[in-house]
């Protein structure tokens, strides 16, 4: 499993290199590489528990990118954020859902908003790098940035409430709206005071070096602690970047200079591994 998750992050970097010395979009065509290779006879197949994704790359990744967000821009354009990261995913959802249990055989609507939550998310990261390169206004920039904040928020909640359905375990909450509103809620509560307590620890650190493992570990408990309480850990972590990043200015120099290499780091690792090699060739040969 290393060896191949080790191969994938190879070839997305050399296909992303060669994309740029060409003008290319490089997330269009490590996409369609990864098309490719799905249908490749003998190519094997990559499979992640999703664990993986949820647990060590989704969290750095959305705080990574919080904490470098203006909080007053994502609050200025908040009605067209939430349109965008909510409504549409929850849209779509019922629309696939709808589609699938009509054109798929066997598939049930109950069972359909499974296939449909897993799916409804846009890949912002390759809207905003195209948006990005075609010179889109900054105002819409901003909206695709926060978007890409709080859609996988909306996505894990359809998809939680799907699963217990069709399981027929009981809901946290059975009710969807209130589910939502709760789930929300309570991962904002826990992610601004985890965010308040890491940084009144942080201003209290003379040591870069101990300032960014303190950085690190903070998405991590932001998302375990608020899925412990059944709320959102993706909200959770945004929640905690936006209050670290909020009040950055407060520590030394040095330590976020530190910091915001050692998190330009992990974005271009982990957006290498976040499948974007192998996520077509596992979306389709599950299909």
């Amino acid at each position: 499993m290393i060896a191949q998750i080790l191969i994938v992050i190879i070839a997305a970097i050399a296909v992303t290199v060669f994309a740029e010395r060409r003008d290319i979009q490089p997330p269009l065509l490590v996409a369609m590489v990864g098309l490719a290779a799905s249908f490749i006879p003998g190519v094997p197949r990559l499979e992640l528990e999703p664990e993986i994704i949820l647990g060590p790359v989704l969290p750095p990744m959305l705080f990574s990118a919080a904490a470098d967000f203006s909080f007053f821009s994502f609050i200025k354009r908040l009605g067209s954020i939430v349109n965008l990261g909510v409504f549409s995913v929850v849209a779509t959802t019922f629309a696939v859902a709808g589609v699938a249990s009509f054109a798929i055989p066997g598939m049930t609507f109950p069972v359909a908003p499974v296939l449909a939550a897993v799916i409804a998310p846009p890949d912002a990261v390759t809207a905003i790098t195209i948006g990005r390169k075609a010179g889109l206004p900054s105002g819409l920039m901003t909206v695709l940035k926060g978007e890409s904040l709080i859609n996988d928020a909306a996505a894990l909640t359809l998809f939680a409430a799907a699963v217990a359905t069709v399981a027929g375990t009981p809901a946290f909450i059975d009710n969807l709206t209130l589910y939502f509103i709760y789930s929300a809620i309570v991962a904002i509560i826990v992610g601004v005071a985890l965010g308040w307590a890491v940084q009144s620890f942080r201003v209290r650190l003379s040591n870069p070096s101990l300032a960014t493992v303190v950085s690190v570990l903070t998405p991590f408990a932001a998302y375990l602690l608020a899925e412990e309480l059944h709320a959102s850990g993706v909200i959770a972590v945004v929640a905690a970047g936006f209050s670290l990043g909020h009040n950055a200015a407060a520590v030394s120099y040095a330590e976020r200079m530190q910091e915001r290499q050692f998190w330009r780091t992990i974005d271009t690792l982990l957006g290498n591994l976040r499948l974007r090699l192998y996520r077509p060739a596992i979306t389709l040969r599950d299909r």
